[in-house]
């Protein structure tokens, strides 16, 4: 009995025991429950501003011979993909599929569309948002809606057809955050006989309730493409659908933000694709495009905190300078790399690296600021805050010189280089204006030659297709800035630029059209030039400020007979550099072997090269080959041996100041200047392309008269086929000019074919070879590189061979 009992009691205990356990487990499944929710409800909170963007882009252009091919699909994923990129979407996170990629995975086949978009759907998470584009032929069959690859035919589209209702509902269950599919399909009529694919619309029912789609036609309608016959700028012709999407999330279409809150919505989105896609359609097609939405009022404003909708328009970094009791507000430029001009006969296209930083003036200069810089107003159109009017390029550096005084320490005051003028025009664009390609699209955003402008004053060209409120100039940052924040870069003051015109070094560059000026000058790329002595009331400038940096220091030294000429002696600080090249720069000699150098003290150079004026004053003739200018003899001296040379410094030594010597450059020395502290290929950069306007080399002005055969000229005019003014051109960062081309520097080394290193000092002038740097007016991108370096017998008198003057202190040895 009592071991019954105890048993009984043992298995009382176990029951007990047991629902314990029980209750214990279902107590830590309901915590786990509770806080598994909790975290899901905490990832689901995450903003859409911390998640990543995700974009799967499909565009097919070709089709087989039965169906018609289409024209900007590929073109319009392009620029989609460019766009993304450049709002900040990872390279890694864009899947662009085109008709004709090489790659049979990445091309629009069915076979490569369904395993890109398996891959595309497995890499999205919480923290995703999903944007999947496809732009091609679609139809429909019953309730059933369907792309057509690139493999598509009609007698197999069983197999080759993509079911997009389908690829909703996978896009539905995958766990990204926020899911999109855009559609822009149904572009063109079919031939007879394929009325099954041409169907009315791609008709899509049943969209999940968790995906936005938007499709570019409405039921009965199709989804228009302009044609090259009825839009020959191909930047436009995209699928006009497409066109709107792309300038409705881009910056510069602020009309998208209609409530001002730097945010577009997504209903503000729908707002603009209604009615911008209808215009366009207008435009070029008696039709009718309606635009569809589903999803929008369900999802809502559920994007516009995502950083893709945020209006990027950077808030500048702002510097007020106050000069002569004036504010001037300079703005930020921040270094970068764009495509420079519009493309046709005046405007070659070239890209383009601005190195550095700068500062450039929000707005053109104004009345106020020249009246209390130079105490007299010479505009025609008198206002205070009116752009100055009617001065010169002359007038202008009167001006500039005149406030220097005003500028920060170590800053300077200047004109904009073109490049640096144009880069901030742009903004970031690539397009005709910064606000785009549409002119109309103008409207507040520069003062040009418009309607009432046409009644004013009845010019003869075609005016702006609005009224700007002003028929002649308007008080400066009137209308609506740029990306970047600048004012009035086009229209209103054309503006001068720093840049002598290359080929005719008499002009200057002068950028941004102006209020009396038709749309084609208007454009980010037009440019147009004026001596510098020109004056007229649509010509004025805004001002750049060079930020604190090396300054070069100049020493001005007479030099000469009766007829002394002025010689400009740079300051070139010592330091250390690379001297020769890397193994893998192209063109590389065996002779450039890289070395460090150490220029312990600090020594002078020649500005330029010696000019045929100097050479004259000095020896009593000109051996040169091409003579300079009449009076003036600013070409370089060329026909000049080594030993020539040595006779002319002999000569001069007399005119140098206590305890200093002139010399010919050491290779060392040449080199260390000529690259300015940088190590790139030349002192502009690495491509030869961008040295147009800063050096005279074997360009197309040459190729026109001597016809090499041994090397390619560079692909830009600089506007001379044989020697230069000297400084002509741009000066490198150090401030020396024509470093690169023109003519040959004899250097003070002996040529051995080895770069000089202090074990062979006792060599120098000992050998009847001497080392010449620098290229010339004939000389191709291989030998103007800066480390480029040949020699030749020092009797050698050549066209192509000249010198600068290198002055040095004999204490400091």
């Amino acid at each position: 009995m009592a071991e019954k009992t105890r048993k009984a009691r043992r298995g009382k205990i176990n029951l007990k025991s047991m629902l314990s356990v029980f209750a214990i487990l279902a107590c830590v499944i309901l915590l786990a429950y509770f806080v598994s929710r909790h975290v899901a409800q905490k990832e689901s909170s995450i903003p859409l501003v911390e998640c990543e963007w995700h974009v799967f882009l499909a565009g097919t252009n070709g089709y087989p011979k039965e169906i018609p091919s289409l024209e900007s699909a590929e073109r319009d994923v392009e620029e989609l993909q460019k766009l993304f990129k450049n709002l900040g979407v990872k390279d890694e996170n864009i899947i662009v599929l085109k008709t004709e990629n090489s790659d049979v995975y990445e091309t629009t086949t069915k076979e490569s569309l369904e395993l890109k978009y398996e891959e595309f759907l497995n890499g999205l998470t919480k923290n995703s948002i999903a944007f999947v584009f496809l732009s091609g032929h679609g139809f429909s069959e019953g309730e059933k809606s369907y792309y057509a690859p690139r493999d598509f035919k009609l007698d197999k589209k069983e197999k080759k057809k993509i079911s997009i209702d389908d690829w909703l509902k996978k896009l539905s269950k995958t766990k990204a955050r926020f899911k999109w599919m855009c559609i822009d399909a149904c572009r063109t009529p079919l031939p007879a006989g394929t009325r099954d694919l041409n169907s009315s619309i791609l008709k899509i029912g049943g969209v999940p309730k968790d995906v936005l789609l938007m499709q570019s036609c409405g039921q009965g309608q199709y989804s228009y493409e302009p044609t090259e016959e009825l839009e020959p700028n191909p930047k436009k012709r995209h699928g006009l659908f497409t066109r709107a999407f792309i300038e409705a999330i881009d910056s510069r279409f602020p009309q998208t933000d209609t409530n001002k809150d730097d945010k577009v919505s997504l209903n503000e989105l729908r707002d603009y694709l209604t009615s911008r896609v209808p215009q366009y359609v207008a435009k070029y097609y008696d039709a009718e495009q309606d635009p569809e939405f589903t999803g929008i009022e369900t999802l809502g404003e559920e994007l516009v905190n995502s950083p893709l909708f945020k209006n990027p328009r950077i808030d500048p970094i702002v510097k007020v300078v106050t000069i002569a009791g004036c504010d001037v507000k300079f703005i930020k430029v921040r270094a970068g790399t764009f495509t420079m001009g519009q493309g046709g006969d005046k405007e070659d296209q070239r890209e383009v690296t601005v190195e550095s930083d700068f500062w450039l003036a929000e707005t053109e200069t104004t009345q106020r600021l020249w009246a209390a810089v130079m105490g007299d107003n010479p505009s025609e159109f008198k206002g205070d805050d009116l752009p100055v009017e009617r001065v010169s390029w002359d007038d202008c550096q009167k001006f500039i010189e005149a406030i220097q005084e005003y500028a920060p320490e170590g800053e300077s005051f200047k004109l904009p280089s073109e490049e640096h003028w144009e880069y901030a025009c742009r903004a970031g664009s690539s397009e005709i204006y910064w606000w785009g390609d549409d002119v109309e699209d103008g409207e507040g955003k520069l003062n040009g030659y418009d309607r009432r402008g046409k009644e004013s004053e009845g010019m003869g060209w075609e005016p702006f297709p609005f009224d700007d409120g002003y028929a002649k100039t308007a008080p400066v940052g009137t209308f609506e800035p740029n990306a970047w924040g600048f004012k009035d870069m086009l229209g209103n003051v054309r503006e001068w630029c720093d840049d002598v015109l290359s080929g005719d070094s008499s002009k200057h560059v002068i950028r941004g059209g102006g209020w009396t000026f038709l749309t084609s000058k208007c454009q980010c790329g037009a440019r147009e030039s004026g001596v510098s002595n020109l004056q007229s009331n649509y010509l004025g400038f805004r001002l750049e400020l060079c930020e604190a940096g090396y300054k070069p220091e100049v020493l001005p030294i007479e030099i000469g007979g009766d007829q002394k000429e002025s010689v400009n002696f740079v300051w070139i600080p010592a330091g250390t550099f690379t001297m020769g090249s890397p193994d893998t720069e192209i063109g590389r000699d065996l002779t450039e072997f890289q070395h460090e150098v150490t220029i312990p003290t600090g020594f002078w150079l020649a500005e330029t090269e010696t000019t045929q004026a100097l050479w004259t004053a000095v020896m009593g003739d000109n051996p040169s080959k091409f003579k300079g200018e009449k009076d003036s003899l600013k070409h370089p001296v060329e026909r000049v041996s080594w030993d020539d040379c040595q006779e002319f410094i002999e000569r001069i030594q007399k005119y140098a100041p206590p305890g200093k010597r002139f010399k010919l450059p050491s290779e060392e020395h040449w080199e260390y200047a000529c690259r300015a502290g940088r190590q790139t290929i030349y002192w502009w950069g690495d491509k030869p392309e961008d040295g147009q306007g800063k050096a005279n080399v074997y360009d197309e002005c040459a190729e026109e008269v001597y016809h090499r055969k041994d090397y390619a000229p560079l692909n830009f005019r600089d506007g001379f086929s044989e020697t230069a003014p000297v400084g002509s051109f741009a000066a490198n960062p150090w401030g020396l000019k024509d470093m690169v081309g023109n003519v040959w520097e004899w250097c003070e080394d002996s040529w051995n074919g080895k770069l000089p290193t202090p074990d062979l000092d006792a060599e120098v002038s000992s050998k009847p070879r001497n080392a010449i740097r620098g290229g010339c007016w004939d000389g191709g991108a291989r030998v103007c590189r800066s480390a480029y370096r040949t020699g030749l017998p020092n009797d050698t008198r050549a066209n192509y061979l000249g010198f600068r003057l290198e002055m040095i202190d004999e204490s400091a040895q």
